[in-house]
């Protein structure tokens, strides 16, 4: 059993190796949660992939149109672009 343990703690090491590959394995896990695509658009976003960042809060916003934190960071990432 320890054995077994140790295995799924070792695979599941890899999708905490940083922001964006626990966002994204969330995302696959909870693909209808508005929270997971933020995530993803904010890593993204510290990361400068301002597109993949982009398309991530436009999912999030899809599932919840009404969130200011999305609109916010949406007008964040404009200004970023420039």
């Amino acid at each position: 059993m320890l054995l077994g343990l140790s295995a799924l703690t070792m695979q599941r090491n890899g999708v905490w190796q940083d922001e964006l590959t626990l966002w994204s394995d969330a995302g696959r896990i909870a693909p209808g949660d508005y929270r997971v695509w933020s995530g993803v658009g904010e890593a993204h976003h510290r990361k400068g992939s301002l597109d993949s960042a982009a398309v991530a809060y436009q999912r999030a916003l899809n599932l919840l149109p009404d969130n200011e934190v999305l609109w916010n960071n949406i007008g964040v990432l404009h200004e970023d672009r420039g």
